[in-house]
């Protein structure tokens, strides 16, 4: 049997305002880098920012590669992301070099980021300092024929420091839930998905165990108290909540090639 077709697809990115339009070079640069490899243009690009990305700015970004399909988002304006209650949660103090608008960040891209892809069956992560070398439109087509979940083109570990405590709360979760107990696994830090990463979102948003852990991770506040990592998290869910659904829950595609500037690194 043939998958159905693929639908409704989007391109996002979460990204900052600046008062120097020089700076937001990066942005330009990974739009352009889309655009030299994306066949079907009509995808929207979604640009979430905090509402400090004036009109003018959006115009002058669009502007550089008008193909493109740039919607600008501001996550602020309804409360569901960067939230102001979370402001207050003390940090453990050996993760306080991370300022809380990293943390907002990393639960953007666990828990908020649902709240703005309600009307897409699919998600393509690419960010703000990527430049990428592979075809956008075959990957959305592999995420489909393929039947897989999350598709990224890197992972590795995160440090002990901060992911401490983050294995433990993903086993007494399930064992609350499920009422069986877990083998420890090593917490993976999946660094693609912390740059680079696709999302089948239909099949995601049909995991009812998926929703109840974002709920209670939420709840627990420990993304902004201990600074756990968006990367983490989904090796943590990948890991535990996935294994034994249906289809591919993760796949390593090493034809994801990217330069991804803040790590001066080149993946695959």
């Amino acid at each position: 049997m043939q998958p159905p077709p693929l639908s409704r697809k989007c391109i996002a990115v979460l990204t900052r305002g600046y008062e120097d339009l020089d700076k937001y070079q990066d942005l330009i640069n990974r739009n352009e880098s889309i655009r030299k490899n994306l066949q079907e243009k009509t995808i929207p690009l979604l640009i979430f920012h905090e509402g400090n990305i004036t009109p003018t700015q959006q115009i002058h970004i669009s502007e550089q590669t008008p193909e493109l399909n740039l919607q600008f988002i501001n996550v602020k304006s309804t409360g569901k992301a960067f939230r102001q209650e979370k402001e207050s949660i003390p940090f453990d103090p050996e993760t306080a070099v991370f300022p809380i608008g990293y943390r907002h960040m990393c639960c953007f891209w666990t828990i908020d980021f649902w709240h703005f892809v309600t009307e897409y069956d699919f998600l393509l992560r690419i960010d703000e300092d990527c430049s990428i070398d592979f075809n956008i439109d075959t990957i959305f087509q592999q995420m489909n024929s393929e039947s897989i979940q999350i598709i990224t083109g890197h992972w590795g570990f995160d440090c002990d420091f901060v992911t401490r405590g983050l294995n433990n709360f993903t086993r007494s979760f399930l064992s609350n839930v499920l009422e069986r107990e877990f083998d420890k696994i090593p917490t993976r830090y999946i660094s693609g998905i912390c740059s680079i990463s696709g999302f089948h979102l239909t099949t995601l948003r049909k995991n009812p165990l998926l929703y109840l852990f974002l709920v209670e991770l939420d709840f627990s506040n420990k993304i902004y108290s201990h600074r756990w990592g968006d990367g983490p998290i989904w090796g943590e869910i990948i890991g535990y909540l996935l294994e034994a659904t249906e289809g591919n829950p993760c796949k390593w595609e090493r034809s994801i090639q990217y330069y991804h500037k803040s790590h001066a690194t080149q993946i695959n």
